[in-house]
This record gives structure tokens, C-alpha cells and sequence, in this order.
């Protein structure tokens, strides 16, 4: 009998391997788009509602929420316009009064009143700012045509303000990532996307999708996709400083009537180009300004080609800077003055002398420049304030903000030892004229914008029962010394001559103040790029100072 022996069936591998090599491929791909997939959702990742009607994104910032429609006009609120755009946007919620600044222009808007005043011209809105239950919002195209911006709704929902100044495509496929070189992405963008450009960082381009179903979303691509890049100029009005032919070399002139105005004109000065008498100040905390100005004393000057800047001081009173400068029908009003008198007597410019705005008054004080530069600028007069050496008590005066809006800044170079100081000293050091210029511009004030002030004046200190002190000219100071038999040096540690006498009185001392002192802190000025000295003041200076000043001035 023949034995059956059944084969058994060898496996088939080339099935088996492809069918594993499938399982392990759509393993791989599973895994790709479930947890190597870094995709991202826009909405989610930048705090944004899809259900919601509309979402603002100014620039390449989400705001969310900010924009809403009233009979088919958008409007967006002030507080997205003040967090996104604007910082400097005033608002006063009693009087439902906004009040806008640029470098031309001083807009003041009253919430649903379509009327507004340009640089206190009335003017027509097509659509008033809009009250929403105590929300301020302005209309869009006011904000387009203020800021320079352009407002779209996308099919997204997202309302944008677009203020790129670079509009490009893509030249092939690309990644939109949340950040510079980042694996997690909101979507794949396609060839020809048009897109606005806002900066670039490493090889990668911040940019906002143009059009399209994904029109107003934000994120990075490498910066080699993108081709065709257009800038678009957009037009800015900007106000011309006044610069001289050198440097500014102006010299305070304290004039309390006529007699004083007639007594500079009868002299000549020597170097000078900018006249700043001291003619207007304040009746009291209403605002009312106090006029001296001379019209035959401005022709006088402009005869010798010199400006004229007139002073307005707030009366060395704290009650008087508060009252004109935290209400703005008060600053409204003694601004709409200081023009007109500036326009009645024809001056160059304006220069604010505020010594006694109090600490808690700060950011009105930088209101008030706001509010005054612009009309300034519209009136072509150059606009100058004079602040103290930078130290912690007068950080208030808000340094860095003052210097983006004035045309230059006088920092006050003297009184390091004053009148009621518990100290004799100096009036003015050298360190204290080089720390003027150093601690200015380390605040944020450009030196290209500093005036350094010097002084014309010293003190002569003394010191018996109790310390006192009295102002004096070079020429009396030195005079007063001279005649009691004072003792002489050189101090140099102030790098001045210093002199000292002792009679029935006490001790007698002087940090003497002369023409060469004067030279000394022009050189200074000159040294470090400033716009030139300020000469605190007229006629407390020997006779050949001026011309020793505008020598150096003119190296």
C-alpha cells in the first residue's frame, strides 16, 4: 500500500511583507497627521471666536473683539485704537470728549456729535463718533484717515486694518507658522497668495493673507517664497524743525514791562540768534494768559536776523500748572491764546517754561505738548520747554515723551546749588553741564534736540548764623570779592575760579561765574552733538562773553 504524505503549505512572504509594509506606512501616516502633524487652529491659538460676527486684527495683532456695525458703518472701539494704534489718545469720559494728536494736527471729537474741530477749525464727520453704552468707538474711515490705515471685511469674519507698507505674492506653496521658524502652522498657503509684508526675522517673513477664504490671517513663511514685493509710500505730513546755519545760541531775556524790551534793543549782542523774552504767564488757574509782548522788539530782532521765541512760564505755581493742565477746556483755552498772541506779534516760537508741575500732573503735562505742537508746527513756530537736570524727583516731567514731541529741549544746566539750599556750592559745575547733556539724552531725548542752558549768573554764599545766599552778575560778583580782599583759587573739582572772604557776617563764598566759564560749557555743548546753548540771562554777563561763545560756536 502506498503511503499519502501531505505537503505542507509554505507561506506566502512577498503578501505578507507588502501587507506589513502597508500597515507600517499607514501607521506612519496616521501618526503624521495625529501627533507629528504640528497644524494648528488660528482661531483657538490667537484668542479668537469663529461664531462671532466680527473678529478685528489691526496690523498683524488680534484684538478680537473691538468692531461692530451700526446701520451698515463699522466703527472700532477706542480702546483697541488706544492699545493698538494710538497710545496717546486722550479721553475725557465726563464730557465724552476724545481728543487726537498727530504731529500736524490736534483733532477734538464729542461722542454722537458729527461737528469736530481741526487745529480749532469746525469741521463735518460723515459719521459722529458713536457712544455705545458708555464704549467709545470712532468710525473706521476716521481711523483710516488719521492713521494712514485701510479697513476690510474678509469672508472670514475678520475685519481688518491693514497699515503694511509692502505688498508681495507668494512665488510657490507655503507654510503659514505661528512663529519665526516654527513647526506648528495654521495652513498651507498656495502659489500666487496675495499677502501684505511686516517684517522680517532670521530667514522668516511676517505677512497677512489679502484674499481669499483664509483673507486677514497672520503667521510666518520662509522668506524666500515670497516674490514681488511692492512698496507702497504712503504720504505723512511732517513739520520741518527749524535748524540755523551752526548751533542755537539763545539767551533768556527777562522783560517784566516795556522798559525792558527798549533796553535790549538799544544794545547789539553779539553771536546771538535766538531772542527768548520772558512775556507771557498767567492771570490765574482759569487760564487767562498775561501778555508783555513788544511788537517793535520783534522787528528789532528779525532786522538782525535773529528769532524770537516768547517765554510763557506757569508762575512758578503748582495750583496754576495743575488748573491749566489736567482740565482740557483750560489747556484748550490758554493754547488757543499763546497762538494768537504768537501770530499778533509775529514770533518764531514758543518756549514753556513750567517749573511747578506736580507729580501726580505728569501725563497732562505731556498732554498739554501734545495738544501745542501741533498748532505750533501749523503756525510755523518752533516749539522749545525747559526742563530741569534729569534727576528721580522731576521724573514726572516724562523726558523720553517730551523729546518725541517738541522741537528741542533746554535743560536747565544751572542751579545745582540754589537760593534756599541747605549747601554752598556752585552754581553750576562743569560735571553738572556735562551731566545735563548725559542725563538727558539717557532719558531719551535725542542730543540733536538739546539745548544746553548755562548760566550768566553766580551766587555769593554766606555763612554765619544761618546759610543765605544772593544772585549776582559775572561782573558784580567779582566786583563785591575783589573789593573785601577775597582770596582767590582755582577750584578743580568745579573747574571754576572760587574766591572767599570772612568779615562780622561769616564766611563769604563764591564760585565765580565769567566769560570763560561760559566758554567752557559752549565747548561742552559743542562736544556732544547738541543743538547748541540757552544763556540764563541777558545782561548778567561780562562784556566779552557772547562773542567768546559764538566763537567756539563757529569752530
Amino acid at each position: 500500500m502506498k503511503i499519502m504524505i501531505k505537503k505542507k503549505k509554505r507561506p506566502n512572504i512577498p503578501l505578507i511583507t507588502a501587507i506589513i509594509f502597508a500597515l507600517f506606512f499607514g501607521l506612519l501616516v496616521i501618526l503624521r497627521l495625529t501627533v507629528f502633524d504640528k497644524k494648528v487652529n488660528f482661531w483657538r491659538q490667537n484668542g479668537l471666536d469663529a461664531r462671532r460676527d466680527y473678529n478685528l486684527v489691526i496690523g498683524a495683532e488680534t484684538v478680537g473683539e473691538g468692531v461692530i456695525e451700526n446701520n451698515g458703518i463699522f466703527y472700532i472701539s477706542l480702546d483697541a485704537v488706544k492699545e493698538h494704534i494710538d497710545p496717546n489718545i486722550y479721553y475725557n469720559v465726563d464730557a465724552g470728549r476724545v481728543i487726537i494728536t498727530t504731529d500736524t494736527s490736534v483733532l477734538r471729537f464729542t461722542a454722537d456729535e458729527t461737528s469736530y474741530l481741526l487745529n480749532d477749525a469746525e469741521m463735518e464727520l460723515n459719521f459722529p463718533v458713536f457712544d455705545d453704552n458708555g464704549d467709545i468707538y470712532l468710525p473706521a474711515e476716521t481711523v483710516e484717515s488719521i492713521y494712514g490705515y485701510e479697513s476690510r471685511l474678509y469672508d472670514t469674519g475678520i475685519f481688518s486694518l491693514e497699515n503694511s507698507e509692502v505688498r508681495a505674492k507668494l512665488a510657490k506653496k507655503a507654510k503659514l507658522t505661528v512663529g519665526a521658524g516654527s513647526d506648528e502652522y495654521y495652513l498651507k498657503l498656495k502659489k500666487d497668495t496675495p499677502v501684505a509684508v511686516y517684517g522680517e526675522e532670521d530667514t522668516y517673513t511676517l505677512i497677512k493673507v489679502l484674499d481669499g477664504e483664509y483673507g486677514g490671517f497672520f503667521g510666518y513663511v520662509d522668506s524666500d517664497k515670497i516674490t514681488d514685493r511692492v512698496s507702497e509710500t504712503k504720504e505723512q505730513t511732517k513739520h520741518e524743525v527749524w535748524k540755523p546755519n551752526g548751533y542755537i545760541d539763545l539767551v533768556f531775556d527777562q522783560i517784566s514791562n516795556a522798559a525792558g524790551a527798549s533796553l535790549t534793543m538799544s544794545d547789539s549782542y553779539a553771536g546771538v540768534n535766538v531772542f527768548c523774552p520772558t512775556w507771557f504767564s498767567f492771570e490765574d488757574a482759569g487760564g487767562e494768559v498775561i501778555n508783555r509782548a513788544n511788537k517793535d522788539y520783534v522787528n528789532w530782532a528779525h532786522a538782525r536776523n535773529c528769532k524770537v521765541w516768547g517765554l510763557i512760564t506757569d508762575n512758578f505755581d503748582s495750583s496754576v500748572s495743575h488748573a491749566v493742565l489736567t482740565d482740557d477746556e483750560t489747556r484748550h483755552y490758554a493754547i488757543k491764546q499763546i497762538i494768537a498772541y504768537a501770530d499778533m506779534y509775529e514770533l518764531d516760537g514758543i518756549n514753556i517754561d513750567f517749573e511747578a508741575v506736580p507729580k501726580a500732573d505728569g501725563e497732562y503735562w505731556v498732554q498739554f505738548l501734545r495738544e501745542l505742537a501741533p498748532l505750533c508746527h501749523q503756525n510755523g513756530l518752533t516749539l522749545s520747554c525747559d526742563l530741569f537736570v534729569a534727576r528721580p524727583w522731576s521724573a514726572h516731567y516724562s523726558r523720553e515723551k517730551v523729546g518725541e514731541v517738541v522741537d528741542y529741549v533746554i535743560v536747565m544746566g544751572y542751579d545745582e546749588h540754589y537760593g534756599g539750599g541747605s549747601e554752598a556750592g556752585s552754581v553750576a559745575s562743569m560735571d553738572w553741564s556735562r551731566e545735563a547733556i548725559s542725563g538727558t539724552v539717557n532719558a531719551g531725548v535725542p542730543a540733536e534736540k538739546i539745548i544746553l542752558g548755562i548760566p550768566f549768573y553766580t551766587r555769593i554764599w554766606t555763612e554765619g548764623e544761618a546759610l543765605a545766599s544772593k544772585a549776582y552778575s559775572m561782573d558784580a560778583a567779582f566786583e563785591i570779592m575783589q573789593e573785601n580782599n577775597a582770596a582767590f583759587s582755582y577750584d578743580e573739582e568745579t573747574e571754576q575760579d572760587y574766591a572767599e572772604y570772612t568779615d562780622s557776617e561769616g564766611r563769604h563764598r563764591c564760585w565765580l561765574e565769567t566769560a570763560d566759564t561760559a566758554v567752557k560749557r559752549t565747548r561742552i555743548a559743542a562736544e556732544n552733538n547738541t543743538a547748541g546753548v540757552a544763556a540764563w540771562k541777558l545782561r548778567m554777563e561780562s562784556g566779552d562773553t557772547l562773542a567768546r561763545m559764538a566763537a567756539v560756536l563757529d569752530e
